[in-house]
């Protein structure tokens, strides 16, 4: 059913041209271009003849259905080599079988949570991927899905088996694949963190690239808000914190840690209350200055003429008091960590000390943003509120002005050659 267009030659001779010479290509298709042929035949053949792996990075998941359902089996069973492309999605897609069989365990609320288990036991027995597309969750079904959703909280990294765990298996596909689909944010959230999301590659195809710059701000974008900052520092006291206490004790060269430990609870609790006198007030300021003219999510710029708003003043002392609280927790946390992070070692790593390191982690992030944005503004950055109005929950926000640069650095700069494509 092949049909000749000239256009859709042009862009494949130019694809196949920059991915042997190196270098940006920027391609303006116009629907009706077939512009996925043009760049997927001319990636699979670098792939396969030279061992140069290509990612595909998509901004929607219809594209992506579209490539692996129709475009790549059509190009399999039509072009004259064999090539391996898969899908790879972020961490939180796919089902945690360590989580669901704690989960699977607890009783049910309702008849709804039973029919969830029911429908996932089902599935379990059927799924090669563990990818949450396969169920087509519905309404409450979405929150369900995130007790058993893989969680960095919750992964034991290299020590959990390729068979039990369906992140590692997509990523080990992934590194024996020619050609890799992913979407923009997944792209962006492996760049952040320095790679190891995504395997080795050498050339990128971005398609639906004029989406590119908005889901680099969104994805580059931090954000604090008053309930899950509150919640890591529950976590922090009742879980985590409760449970290390019981291992430490009867431990007598870890008395320090232990110690150690014992303070940071209060600390904690201590903490809490600074980030609730925090945010109730920034909640009253934010509102005064947006009116409740109509019920809609409403935003608040910190420009520089805000700050010197006279009720700003209370804001930052409250803020300057919350971040005081939490750096003192962090450096508590540290010295308690310090004495027993060797137990991380061996075949089984303690889940303790690794979920604390976690939440440590998250709550110096979000520190670290608070501490910008209400002490320490940065001149390259912009930063806001926003007022949620189905909850009355407010959330501060942090993006860069300006992602290009970013982008150049750690997208384009490692790669051989990048083709950016849209119909736009």
């Amino acid at each position: 059913d092949y049909e000749h267009r000239e256009p859709q030659l042009q862009m494949l001779l130019a694809v196949a041209q920059i991915q042997a010479r190196g270098g940006i290509l920027v391609v303006e298709a116009g629907t009706g271009t077939g512009k996925s042929l043009a760049y997927l035949v001319p990636s699979i053949a670098r792939a396969v003849r030279h061992g140069e792996r290509v990612v595909v990075s998509t901004n929607t998941h219809t594209l992506q259905e579209q490539l692996m359902s129709k475009d790549l089996p059509g190009l399999r069973a039509w072009l004259p080599w064999e090539f391996k492309a898969v899908l790879l999605k972020g961490r939180s897609n796919y089902v945690s079988l360590r989580r669901w069989r704690r989960y699977l365990a607890e009783p049910c609320r309702d008849a709804e949570e039973l029919r969830f288990k029911l429908k996932i036991l089902i599935w379990l027995h059927s799924t090669e991927s563990g990818d949450r597309s396969e169920l087509r969750l519905h309404g409450r079904e979405e929150v369900l899905w995130a007790n058993i959703a893989s969680d960095p909280l919750d992964c034991v990294g290299i020590h959990c088996t390729k068979e039990d765990c369906y992140v590692h298996r997509a990523r080990a596909e992934a590194e024996a694949a020619d050609l890799v689909v992913v979407n923009h944010a997944l792209l962006l959230a492996d760049a952040e963190v320095g790679g190891g999301l995504l395997p080795d590659f050498d050339h990128l195809v971005v398609d639906e690239a004029h989406h590119l710059e908005e889901a680099a701000t969104r994805g580059l974008r931090q954000e604090v808000d008053g309930p899950g900052l509150l919640a890591l520092l529950d976590r922090l006291a009742s879980t985590a914190g409760a449970g290390l206490l019981a291992e430490l004790q009867g431990q007598p060269h870890l008395g320090a840690s232990e110690d150690a430990f014992g303070q940071a609870i209060p600390t904690s609790l201590a903490a809490g209350a600074r980030v609730r006198e925090l945010f109730e007030g920034a909640a009253h300021w934010v509102g005064a200055r947006l009116g409740d003219l109509e019920r809609r999510d409403d935003s608040l710029r910190l420009t520089p003429v805000l700050r010197e708003d006279p009720g700003w003043a209370h804001v930052s002392v409250a803020g300057e008091n919350a971040v005081t609280a939490l750096s003192a927790l962090d450096a508590g946390l540290r010295r308690a960590v310090a004495g027993v992070r060797d137990w991380l070692g061996g075949v089984e790593p303690d889940q303790g000390i690794r979920e604390l390191e976690i939440i440590r982690g998250r709550l110096a992030a979000a520190t670290g943003v608070l501490d910008e944005a209400l002490l320490t503004p940065d001149p390259n950055r912009v930063y806001w509120f926003t007022l949620l109005a189905r909850t009355d929950n407010l959330v501060l926000r942090a993006a860069p002005i300006n992602v290009g640069s970013l982008l150049r650095d750690r997208v384009y700069a490692e790669r051989r050659s990048t083709v950016f494509t849209s119909a736009t």
